[in-house]
């Protein structure tokens, strides 16, 4: 009985790692975003990521207007937990991005 529940534990530890969440940088290389103008990363009030403060701003993923301002992302899995975000959430996000930013 021992032989049988092996294979079944090791494919389950198998699938696990499968559904792991990855980073922004390989979802950004993985996911298919619409096109966007190249110059969306220029027109942002960010060049980091206000999700992912480590990561750049790419030119594919759409920017948000927030406050009269264009925020970018790294990808497209950082702008749904943006729109998850309170408003005091996006304004300390910006705030923070911006800073590292410069």
């Amino acid at each position: 009985m021992r032989s049988t529940t092996r294979p079944f534990i090791l494919a389950s530890l198998g699938a696990l790692i499968l559904l792991a969440p990855v980073s922004c940088a390989s979802k950004a290389s993985t996911e298919k975003v619409a096109a966007a103008p190249a110059a969306t990363a220029s027109k942002t009030v960010n060049t980091v990521c206000v999700i992912e403060n480590e990561d750049e701003v790419h030119p594919s993923v759409p920017a948000v207007t927030w406050r009269g301002q264009q925020v970018g992302f790294c990808c497209p899995g950082c702008v749904k937990q943006w729109n998850a975000m309170t408003d005091a959430q996006k304004d300390e996000a910006v705030k923070t991005a911006v800073a590292l930013s410069k």
